[in-house]
């Protein structure tokens, strides 16, 4: 069964489920609270792009939380059914633009952005490192990268998201020290945030990242 399939069958379902609270919620939090010293001029207009959006949530938390500032907000996902259902969920006058893309071709937006987020997909990622690297690219040259996933630290880690596969597909959940040499040579880690709601989950990490 590819991945593909699994995340369109998700998409319906993916608001709803138990791991929202326990995990991509609190990411979400965290991620708005690191961007928010970063996008303080109300005059400049803000470039931000959402790798593996899924149905749009960070991005309409993003609109809804900076309802005054200038910004284009683009989403990309390569599950058809995700960027369907993310475009329902959104209002159609909104700030913010869906793509259907697999990651492999992002250099294809040929524009430049001041934040990149991408939480959660980065492990289902074939060429882990190239797609560090097409962010990077993207990123303008004081923009900031905001990368969050399950990590592989420990074994009680490696247990965890053994079973987690047989739910989301193919994976390879890199540990915090591969995550930060996947960028070596184009990235640097500026912060590293751990994200801990309950004793029984996996390592979850947020990794801001610039250029370097």
């Amino acid at each position: 069964m590819s991945n593909k399939f699994i995340w369109n069958f998700w998409a319906k379902h993916y608001e709803n489920l138990w791991v929202q609270k326990v995990s991509l919620e609190p990411v979400r939090k965290s991620v708005l609270e690191e961007m928010t010293p970063l996008l303080c001029d109300n005059l400049k207009q803000y470039a931000i792009l959402d790798v593996g959006c899924g149905t749009g949530q960070t991005l309409r938390e993003i609109a809804a939380f900076f309802p005054n500032l200038q910004m284009t907000l683009t989403g990309i996902d390569y599950s058809e059914k995700m960027i369907e259902t993310a475009k329902t969920k959104t209002l159609i006058n909104s700030r913010i633009k869906y793509i259907h893309m697999d990651v492999d071709q992002i250099k294809d937006l040929k524009e430049n952005y001041d934040i990149i987020i991408c939480t959660h997909s980065f492990p289902y990622y074939k060429n882990q490192q190239k797609v560090m690297w097409d962010m990077m690219e993207l990123l303008k040259s004081n923009g900031r990268l905001f990368l969050a996933h399950a990590s592989v630290n420990n074994f009680y880690d490696r247990m965890v998201m053994f079973f987690v596969k047989f739910t989301t597909g193919r994976a390879h959940y890199p540990s915090i020290s591969e995550t930060i040499k996947t960028g070596i040579g184009v990235s640097k880690c500026l912060k590293r945030i751990e994200i801990k709601t309950s004793i029984y989950m996996p390592s979850i990490y947020l990794f801001v990242m610039g250029r370097g």
